[in-house]
């Protein structure tokens, strides 16, 4: 992957962050999964939960289209055409954000 692969990456990622993360912070003040005020918490309203999720779909979004697009050749040493590599990181992805939202919703 050059250089210039890599900012359109970065780039559209973050670009995808920002249109994502309003829209599930809308998504968690209306399904109610947000973290009120208490005396142990320094914020003076209440914050909304799924930052996570956000994030994640952002990475799986951008991580997809450049699959899609073959922008990076995905391949293990060339001589592959599933990317191995990209799968573990979107599977360890998964597991993490689904812990998270399982710990934004339970509490736990």
């Amino acid at each position: 992957m050059n250089a210039a692969q890599l900012w359109v990456l970065f780039v559209s990622g973050f670009a995808v962050v920002l249109l994502v993360t309003p829209l599930f912070m809308a998504l968690a003040h209306h399904v109610g999964l947000v973290d009120h005020p208490a005396h142990r918490k320094i914020h003076k309203q209440p914050v909304a939960y799924l930052g996570g999720p956000a994030i994640f779909v952002s990475l799986f979004t951008v991580m997809a289209v450049f699959f899609l697009l073959n922008l990076d050749q995905f391949s293990d040493n060339n001589q592959s055409h599933f990317p191995y590599k990209n799968f573990v990181v979107l599977m360890a992805a998964s597991l993490m954000a689904l812990w998270g939202l399982a710990d934004d919703i339970y509490h736990l």
